[in-house]
């Protein structure tokens, strides 16, 4: 008899970004600062064409070798993540933040999606972070995001800023877990949706913390 032991992987966690490199003249992307979670002094960058980057601070960016789509991966060891592009001029978010396509985190470590971490990317049509550590979505993160439309599920989100989804007219309702309606409600933003002109905002997820619980299905119409 052949016994085969097979050793327990622990399963992925962490951040996936997808994008699409399609001009030959910026085969380049990157992110602009990460902050690395407290007791964690590097992450790792899997850039999604089979090379990896082990960051402890700061500016990351990688040259694509072609134009095409991929899979970007953070490893579970963030606290912040801040602008998804090389650097906070107009000339870089024009350039970094249309490549965009998708954003999904389950990661428990990640408590903030930080001022202009979004700021333009168009062509963002998702955005999940169901399952995941997000608290604090900071002002201006998704600005002028039009590609999200209709539903966006935010299960653990307990502060949000004012303008965060400013010009992304696409979203129709912003969901929340139901034990933060009062905290949310008490925000400066939440007359106007957060900037998001045409949506609602309902209470009537379950709580997330910690990276435990349960959201449904974000962003979808």
């Amino acid at each position: 008899m052949k016994i085969v032991c097979k050793a327990m992987l622990r399963k992925w966690r962490g951040t996936r970004i997808r994008i699409r490199v399609n001009d030959p003249e910026s085969l380049e992307w990157g992110i602009y600062n990460l902050m690395l979670a407290e007791g964690h002094p590097k992450c790792i960058i899997d850039w999604g064409d089979g090379s990896s980057t082990e960051a402890t601070s700061g500016e990351c960016h990688h040259a694509y070798a072609q134009a095409g789509e991929y899979e970007v991966r953070i490893s579970d060891d963030i606290d912040e993540l801040r602008c998804l592009l090389r650097g906070g001029s107009t000339v870089y978010q024009l350039l970094y933040a249309p490549m965009i396509r998708e954003f999904r985190t389950d990661a428990a470590l990640l408590a903030k999606i930080a001022t202009d971490c979004f700021y333009k990317a168009v062509n963002l049509a998702a955005f999940h972070c169901e399952g995941s550590g997000v608290r604090e979505i900071a002002i201006r993160s998704f600005n002028y995001c039009t590609s999200l439309v209709g539903r966006l599920d935010l299960p653990g989100v307990e502060n949000i800023g004012t303008d965060a989804f400013k010009e992304s007219t696409g979203i129709t309702e912003l969901h929340f877990s139901n034990d933060v309606e009062e905290a949310i409600s008490a925000l400066p933003g939440f007359a106007t949706a957060f900037g998001a002109s045409n949506a609602v905002c309902v209470f009537d997820l379950m709580a997330t913390r910690n990276g435990q619980g349960a959201g449904t299905s974000p962003c979808r119409p």
